[in-house]
């Protein structure tokens, strides 16, 4: 069950006294909030409801609404945000006395207060007051959604926004959006702006969405293994036209070999696609396409080009010469060794 869907079960009529939110996906993050404000109506002009930005806020008045009565309703609802106290950054809002008397409201929350806690990051588990909330709140943690969560999720959110969308084409999508949550949220508005009625299909997502840099230096890896020298050069003098500097592409296609590198080694020891997967803590779509690309490459040749790249990269910084040469020159290297 996803973050979501258990705000989707949240009962507006039956609020527990206690929500605390975390964790370091700030994409889903806001997106929970957002939900579970909307899931309870907040409104800023309801007096029996109160946002509290703890990093602005006076700690003082934060707790005293803890203790206000509600406005013509059966509760009040809290919220405070940006609780560092409870967090592993090395803030505080709350002095330790006013710490111990929020301590007192978790201990006996009041029947007519609803608090829900929203946490940026980590929670300080070492804590005595994070222990105690999260045996008496009801926990929502904010981490990054598999794969098959992720599609669902959009597709309800794409079917809401009126969108038809097959799951071929919300696949492409996420494969576009390097399966990040916050990114493919603003495909999809790119998409809905370009086609808001009927299908939108494959062809339409290449060519509404853009390329991420980490797309065209994957492009670019895959044209020096080819050998395809002009295409590979034409796409960097792209790349540089549009503000990329040549140090930031040496650095994404040396991490790309070493990928590489590491699947091989890994495969060669008799690793599956989903042990290698979980070794690398990298998302299980780039070591597929990553086992299909090493297939035909050898160990030393990855070694190798590792090597060299590490020693351009040396040879850069330390002022040898031009960049956009250096780099250039090493780029022909690499694509006239797959050739041979």
């Amino acid at each position: 069950m996803t973050i979501f869907d258990q705000i989707d079960k949240i009962d507006k009529k039956q609020l527990s006294p206690l929500y605390l939110i975390y964790g370091e996906d700030e994409d889903i993050l806001s997106e929970a909030k957002q939900k579970i404000l909307e899931k309870i109506q907040f409104s800023s002009d309801n007096l029996s409801q109160s946002y509290i930005d703890l990093s602005e806020s006076n700690s003082k008045f934060a707790l005293e609404e803890l203790e206000s009565l509600p406005f013509f309703d059966d509760q009040r609802v809290v919220i405070y945000e940006n609780f560092w106290d409870i967090s592993t950054a090395k803030k505080s809002v709350f002095t330790e006395q006013e710490l111990n008397r929020f301590e007192g409201f978790v201990d006996n929350p009041v029947d007519t207060t609803v608090l829900i806690i929203i946490v940026h990051g980590k929670l300080d588990n070492k804590r005595r007051v994070v222990k105690k909330l999260k045996q008496k709140s009801i926990l929502f943690e904010a981490n990054s959604l598999k794969e098959s969560e992720l599609s669902k999720h959009l597709l309800d959110l794409s079917g809401q926004m009126g969108m038809d969308i097959s799951a071929t084409a919300m696949k492409r999508l996420l494969e576009k959006s390097s399966f990040s949550f916050g990114l493919a949220k603003k495909n999809l508005d790119l998409l809905k702006l370009y086609k808001p009625r009927g299908e939108i299909s494959v062809a339409d997502l290449d060519l509404v969405l853009p390329k991420t840099l980490q797309d065209n230096i994957f492009d670019l890896t895959e044209m020096l293994l080819k050998g395809r020298i002009k295409e590979a050069r034409s796409l960097i003098n792209d790349l540089v036209i549009q503000g990329e500097d040549v140090i930031k592409l040496l650095s994404i296609l040396t991490g790309n070999f070493r990928l590489y590198y590491q699947v091989k080694l890994l495969q060669k020891k008799g690793n599956s696609q989903a042990q290698i997967t979980e070794q690398l803590k990298i998302h299980p779509y780039r070591i597929k396409l990553a086992m299909q690309t090493v297939s035909k490459l050898s160990l030393g040749f990855l070694s190798q080009t590792i090597y060299d790249l590490i020693n351009l990269d040396y040879q850069i910084k330390s002022g040898h010469g031009d960049k956009n040469y250096l780099f250039d020159v090493e780029v022909i290297k690499i694509a006239l060794s797959r050739v041979k």
